[in-house]
């Protein structure tokens, strides 16, 4: 409406000249020939006719449409780039190549798109178009998407790996060695740390019945906002109470997107999820150190991972 206005009050103004101002059709000031326009445009650009007709490359495309000639074939085509490289019996893949080149892994990794543009001699959009018509567009190696989580990660947080962060460093810190036990019942376990093995311990001490990594929980992680399951520590049983107990060495360190999950989980199922509280290290600390069932320990490394009993 304001500019509406404004023009209006340029034509009630006794110095408006009408010959300054350009019908709207006509951007360019000045009719085009659309015979000479089709006539060039088959063996040019749409660059090239802007550059001969002197307009702008939106003004050939809209003349061009008006004589009925489709310009999008002609956007992003192989003439655009014979004409700057020479190149000569430019052709497209073949779905079969392109599918060999974009797929397979080689020895040199992956063919990209502008690989196999330079290749064929097209422009990479004619490719990334193929491989959008095939479905094969989108897919990645597994290096692929693990270097490109990395940059994003390095982005985000200044740091390629969670591991080099400070503040999830109880997420993603792991022991070198793992511990093999035998409890009471005969059953086999492995611990992924000591803090894990002491806290058996003392639960075996005690007379507790308890399981490790029995219960799992869907969420979802955080930093890679992937569909993870999280294996609670131990499940205590103790009469009609049933307590989910996650072992850390020190109050706090539980990640927020495992607290938040987990606890709805248990609340659902009407059980209680807790961290090991500090009087429970000291106690499994104490009942490690005296040396109680030591027999049936072992300590492993971490090249002999053995999975966890689970009991179903």
């Amino acid at each position: 409406m304001r500019l509406r206005d404004m023009l209006e009050g340029h034509k009630s103004d006794p110095g408006f000249d009408p010959t300054k101002f350009t019908p709207g059709h006509i951007h360019n000031k000045k009719q085009l020939d659309l015979g000479q326009l089709k006539a060039y445009f088959v063996n040019h650009t749409l660059g090239d006719c802007a550059k001969h007709f002197g307009c702008s490359v939106p003004t050939i495309k809209r003349y061009l449409r008006t004589a009925g000639v489709d310009t999008s074939v002609h956007n992003h085509s192989e003439l655009a780039l014979a004409k700057h490289r020479d190149v000569v019996g430019v052709r497209k893949p073949t779905a079969d190549e392109l599918a060999g080149l974009y797929l397979p892994p080689p020895e040199g990794g992956n063919w990209d798109s502008k690989s196999i543009a330079e290749l064929y001699g097209c422009h990479y959009n004619v490719i990334r178009g193929m491989l959008k018509r095939l479905g094969l567009w989108g897919r990645k190696t597994a290096a692929q998407k693990s270097a490109a989580q990395m940059n994003r990660h390095f982005r985000k947080h200044g740091v390629f790996h969670p591991a080099q962060r400070k503040d999830v460093l109880a997420k993603t810190r792991r022991s070198t060695v793992r511990y093999a036990y035998i409890d009471v019942n005969g059953r086999d376990w492995t611990f992924r740390s000591s803090h894990e093995l002491a806290y058996a311990l003392l639960l075996d001490y005690l007379g507790r019945e308890w399981y490790y990594e029995d219960m799992s929980v869907p969420y979802v992680d955080t930093l890679s906002g992937k569909q993870r399951v999280y294996f609670i520590d131990f499940t205590v049983i103790n009469g009609d109470d049933v307590e989910w107990v996650e072992i850390k060495p020190a109050d706090d360190m539980i990640p927020t997107d495992k607290v938040l999950c987990a606890a709805r989980q248990a609340e659902q199922r009407g059980v209680v999820f807790r961290g090991n509280t500090t009087t429970e290290r000291l106690e499994a600390k104490s009942v490690l150190d005296s040396g109680y069932r030591a027999e049936f320990i072992t300590k492993l490394p971490c090249a002999n991972r053995v999975h966890p009993q689970r009991v179903e």
